[in-house]
């Protein structure tokens, strides 16, 4: 499993989040890693078996949980904009019984690089092998939270006043309610579309998928960045859309190409007009799907949704320009219209 960036829009410097919660910040000789001491002994996270981990919505909130005595140890990672970029490490006690947590900087910060904003002085130092661990108990159902000051001259960090992951969370929703938003009939591929949407406004740096995802202002940003090669390379957009079979190969793969792929079956450009669902895919045929606000050269942004009557797809379309030719060949292959708006109830020539 690949770690997880987070970060905060608008600023280059990240951090990943591994999968056992291991914080390291890009481009530092740094890492932040953590143990719990329970009643019965310590709990590293990267030597037990009862670790899960999952993304809190689709932006970069990560929860880590470590199953002790009583319950959880809770560790969720997230970044906060500001003059320092702070990444928020914050740890919960979800068990029934008081735990101690140690925080490992490795190696310790020396003035330079990332710096450790700390709620109160250490209740004590242990070394474990790994490096000195600075050592914290957490009453049960309480949390402690510290920051990862990735640029440190920003100042101090006001711990009690940073958002929590949930305002964090909330916030990135907001942020995805532009550009080209998809309701799929997938949840697991709803999921991860989401979440690479999510880390493509992070990142921002793939002109073609800032581009073809709505993103604009990234997209003018990004471009201006890039090379006469790169540029050229930018414009290029293959002549037929994938196979499914192809974008499904791509889950769990970098999400600006699982966008790229994704977005070339839903709409896709090309001489003749705009092709909307190339391809129905297996399990698709029946419930709904909707793509708002796709981007595109010829017809302006296209809007479409799909209803099923039976076996018979009803279409519903809108794009910014008129005249240029729509098709639906996943749908129907013998359909197409001129028309700017409209609806039809299209042949179904899809086994559900």
């Amino acid at each position: 499993m690949s770690p997880t960036v987070v970060g905060a829009l608008g600023s280059r410097r990240c951090a990943r989040v591994d999968e056992r919660g291991l914080v390291t910040p890009n481009g530092a000789r740094f890492e932040l890693g953590w143990w719990v001491g329970a009643e019965d002994r310590r709990h590293h996270p990267d030597r037990e078996a009862a670790v899960r981990q999952r993304r809190l919505g689709p932006g970069p909130v990560i929860e880590t949980a470590m199953r002790v005595p009583g319950g959880d140890a809770v560790q969720r990672v997230y970044a906060v904009g500001g003059p320092a970029d702070a990444v928020v490490v914050e740890i919960e006690n979800a068990s029934a019984v008081p735990f101690a947590v140690g925080f490992v900087p490795r190696p310790p910060p020396r003035g330079r690089g990332p710096e450790l904003e700390l709620p109160r002085p250490p209740l004590r130092r242990e070394q474990d092998g790994r490096g000195e661990a600075l050592v914290y108990p957490v009453a049960h159902r309480t949390r402690l939270r510290l920051a990862l000051k990735l640029h440190p001259p920003g100042g101090a960090v006001d711990l009690a006043g940073l958002p929590d992951a949930a305002d964090v969370g909330r916030g990135w929703e907001a942020q995805l309610r532009r550009g080209t938003r998809v309701d799929l009939p997938d949840e697991p591929l709803q999921v991860a579309v989401d979440a690479a949407r999510a880390d493509l406004l992070l990142a921002a740096d793939d002109v073609a998928a800032l581009e073809d995802w709505g993103f604009d202002a990234e997209a003018r940003e990004a471009w201006a960045s890039l090379s006469s090669r790169r540029r050229r390379r930018a414009r290029q957009r293959p002549d037929r859309p994938p196979r499914w079979d192809e974008v499904r190969a791509l889950r769990g793969t970098a999400g600006s190409e699982l966008l790229m792929a994704l977005r070339a079956v839903l709409v896709h450009e090309t001489d003749r007009g705009v092709a909307l669902l190339t391809e129905c895919p297996p399990g698709w045929a029946g419930p709904p799907l909707e793509v708002h606000d796709a981007p595109t050269r010829s017809a302006g942004r296209v809007s479409y949704a799909i209803r099923w009557h039976g076996d018979r797809p009803a279409l519903l379309w809108e794009c910014e320009r008129s005249g240029v030719r729509l098709c639906a060949p996943g749908l129907d292959p013998a359909w197409s219209t001129h028309e700017r708006r409209g609806e039809a109830l299209l042949a179904g020539s899809v086994d559900a």
